[in-house]
């Protein structure tokens, strides 16, 4: 199956995987939009471990991540350049509804 356009909606909420897959998509493929506001920007990886014994938790960080040698601040240029472009829609989903219609139209 070939994907015409793939949309993909951020916002403060989006991190760490989430980044990953967005920041990976909209670099290596040409039809991919990011729609949505800035992200969180949690480029680590983190092991928990549990102690139910003295009732705590402690994170370590385990990896940093990166898409091509960009980090997770590059996620913004995009954002930027897909949300400026169109920047009168407010909506995220009316966004996506515009952007599909002006490129079938077009």
């Amino acid at each position: 199956m070939k994907f015409n356009k793939i949309f993909i909606i951020v916002d403060k909420h989006s991190m760490s995987c989430s980044e990953i897959l967005a920041l990976s998509l909209r670099e290596n493929l040409s039809n991919a939009y990011l729609i949505g506001e800035k992200t969180y920007k949690k480029n680590i990886g983190q092991t928990q471990y549990y102690n139910d014994k003295y009732n705590f938790i402690m994170s370590i960080v385990t990896f940093k991540w990166d898409i091509n040698g960009d980090d997770v601040n590059e996620i913004d240029k995009y954002i930027y350049e897909d949300n400026h472009k169109y920047n009168s829609i407010e909506n995220y989903l009316d966004r996506i509804f515009y952007l599909n219609e002006f490129d079938n139209n077009s």
